[in-house]
């Protein structure tokens, strides 16, 4: 799954569909003008993995009790080029992956309050996380000032570069390596959030 309008994804789908790890490449939104959009397609093709272009809100069932949604906004102007929220539902609970710009407040406002998710995972550095919603937020680490963000939630993580986030799933629980996720200072009881030893 990759945004359409940030072409900077397109290395890692290229890489993915070169090496034949994947059934099928979802492209949220429009994709963009450049010329390595066309050579990821036709790579895609070559190993035998689909491309389909979604717009909009769809919703995969995977298996009984767990699901995809994917809503996809198109590019309002060039300071918001347009925005994606995948919700994955296992058993009931919700991990949220988020790419939007740092000023489309409603994108933001919606997800940040939403009590039905335990964990969300932003592609940008929104300016603000602060809210009642996620036990769990993992941003990328901040690079300058304009990136610090405060949040609300019980544990928060960081997004680094060539790093892996391992999150495992069995019904009524959800385990991260405790290595990378810091407790808030003042925190009420996670339930549903288990730290787990570090993971490869």
């Amino acid at each position: 799954m990759i945004p359409g309008w940030d072409s900077r994804h397109l290395a890692g789908a290229l890489g993915l569909a070169e090496r034949g790890s994947v059934d099928g490449i979802a492209v949220i939104g429009t994709r963009g003008s450049e010329p390595e959009w066309g050579i990821m397609e036709e790579s895609a093709r070559r190993s035998g993995a689909g491309v389909r272009y979604l717009a909009g809100e769809h919703r995969l069932t995977i298996e009984d009790g767990v699901s995809l949604t994917f809503e996809a906004v198109a590019s309002g102007d060039e300071t918001d080029p347009g925005s994606t929220t995948i919700t994955l539902n296992y058993h009931g609970a919700n991990i949220v992956f988020v790419d939007a710009a740092t000023s489309n407040q409603k994108v933001w406002s919606s997800v940040k309050d939403d009590a039905g998710t335990q964990i969300l995972v932003s592609l940008r550095s929104p300016a603000d996380l602060a809210g009642q919603g996620a036990r769990v937020a993992i941003r990328p680490v901040a690079r300058h000032s304009s990136d610090l963000a405060v949040s609300g939630a019980e544990y928060t993580g960081d997004l680094v570069s060539g790093s892996r986030l391992t999150i495992r799933l069995r019904p009524g629980e959800v385990r991260i390596p405790e290595n990378r996720l810091s407790r808030a200072a003042s925190p009420q009881p996670a339930e549903g959030v288990t730290p787990a030893p570090a993971t490869r």
